[in-house]
């Protein structure tokens, strides 16, 4: 069975569908720096301690494609999934970050709201892989990246008028609003995981049917293994990567393994 169309959307606006989530989470990091001056005046903090606010998103964003993001290969799941939960999660965390009273506070919140935003920065590209073939991806996966890298640029830039207004929590409530509609952006887009499109389509026939033999590549692949095993060799994938890849051009011994 061939996957359905993953979009129903215009060709050329697929990718910049996909824009706003991941532009959202760039412009998390470096916003709050509009805000440094009444930051340090509010918490009594030095400008050094001041800057781990955006340390811990950069952090943040590392830890959180490694943990969630694996989950997007999971065909039960989907992609869709592992962007919308994350991200209603970080519009609640984000609120707690624009009302929160102590610095520590706001470092952890900041280092939460980056995990969450972290499988969006992390997955979109492989969303635009999904809907491209390889000839046409290139040029769709530069339109995607050019609204997601000018993030930490634009931050600053929204935010100075208000900061220098109403002070520093007025960027968090910036970021909050543009939070919000992001997560409303992804609400309406559509799954485009291949594999997570004919499982649900396997599922409908044996629903309809009530023939058992209708089942999806990824069901096959499966086969006997539960739900939990499942995920959990999709956690430990990036490290099988990680660890693949320092291995080569390692030396190699007798039956070609390189040593560790």
């Amino acid at each position: 069975m061939r996957p359905l169309p993953p979009l129903g959307s215009p060709a050329d606006a697929r990718p910049r569908a996909l824009g706003p989530p991941p532009t959202q989470v760039y412009v998390g990091s470096s916003i709050i720096t509009a805000g440094f001056e009444s930051l340090i005046n509010e918490f009594g903090v030095g400008e050094q301690a001041a800057t781990a606010t955006l340390s811990v998103c950069v952090i943040g964003y590392g830890i959180g494609a490694l943990l969630i993001s694996p989950l997007t290969e999971i065909p039960a799941l989907g992609r869709s999934a592992c962007y919308v939960a994350p991200m209603v999660a970080f519009v609640g965390f984000q609120a707690g970050a624009a009302c929160v009273q102590s610095f520590a506070g706001l470092c952890v919140l900041r280092l939460i709201t980056a995990m969450l935003g972290g499988p969006v920065l992390a997955v979109g590209g492989a969303s635009v892989a999904d809907m491209y073939s390889p000839l046409a991806m290139p040029t769709m996966l530069a339109i995607w990246v050019v609204p997601t890298c000018s993030g930490p640029g634009l931050g600053p830039v929204f935010a100075i008028p208000a900061a220098q207004a109403n002070g520093w929590r007025w960027t968090m409530y910036e970021l909050l609003w543009i939070a919000g509609v992001a997560t409303l952006v992804l609400l309406f887009l559509p799954e485009t995981s291949h594999d997570h499109i004919l499982l649900r389509r396997a599922q409908r026939l044996r629903m309809l049917t009530g023939d058992a033999s209708f089942r999806s590549q990824s069901e096959v692949t499966r086969g006997n293994k539960s739900f939990g095993k499942v995920v959990f060799l999709a956690m430990i994938k990036p490290f099988e990567v990680s660890r693949a890849y320092q291995s080569w051009g390692q030396p190699r011994g007798p039956r070609g393994n390189a040593f560790f």
